[in-house]
């Protein structure tokens, strides 16, 4: 979808393959929410009020603000009512990216926030249009679904699977990598999952079950 660097409508998305054996290809969706990364320390005088400005990140006025800047920098509204803007000239004449660096640390880095279409409403280009319209027509249109929901665990949970992890993890990965290169031929599948399990792997699965069970029930 680009040429030389540059974006280019040229080249179209490639939708998803699959094969005989299922209906239809696996889609991920999108959650549309970051659950991201911060923390308080101990030393922190008003913890409520830390709490209830991540909180704030999760509205549109929050998202717009840790993802833009405050209104009259970068951007303004044309139509605040629908929630239309545009950008306004970047300050010093530097590049916008950079100097929207100085604004927000939602800048490269796994922030807690919303995603919604409204945040970037009258700011796409034309490419992002195309982009837009091609991811709907050949993934949204085409059956893709939000594969598992962010879930949050209690502090026994967390603190059990973070335990159960620290091997376990180890393991799955270094024998996926194994049996992708052939280096564990597919005959040993069976070791593998008595293995997984006896490391607590069923465990695991009965806590994000709980999990699960909790998110979907609200």
């Amino acid at each position: 979808m680009s040429k030389g660097g540059e974006p280019s409508t040229a080249d179209p998305m490639f939708a998803p393959v699959h094969s005989e054996s299922v209906a239809a290809p696996a889609i991920a969706k999108n959650r549309g929410i970051t659950s991201g990364a911060f923390a308080i320390t101990q030393s922190n005088p008003a913890p409520e009020a830390s709490i209830r400005w991540v909180d704030y990140l999760y509205s549109y006025e929050g998202a717009m603000f840790f993802n833009k800047g405050p209104e009259g920098i970068l951007w303004e509204y044309t139509d605040k009512e629908n929630r239309v803007k545009q950008y306004l000239p970047v300050p010093d004449g530097k590049e916008m990216e950079d100097y929207r660096a100085t604004l927000t640390p939602n800048y490269g880095i796994p922030a807690p926030t919303l995603s919604m279409d409204d945040i970037n409403k009258g700011l796409k280009t034309d490419f992002d249009l195309w982009v837009e319209q091609e991811t709907k027509q050949k993934l949204l249109d085409k059956g893709a679904r939000i594969p598992f929901p962010t879930l949050f665990l209690t502090v026994e949970e967390q603190t059990e699977i973070s335990s159960l992890n620290s091997d376990l993890k180890t393991y799955v990965n270094q024998m996926e990598a194994k049996f992708i290169t052939g280096a564990e031929p597919l005959t040993g599948w069976d070791n593998y999952v008595a293995t997984v399990k006896k490391m607590g792997g069923e465990r695991m699965v009965e806590i994000n079950q709980a999990a699960y069970d909790r998110w979907k029930s609200n």
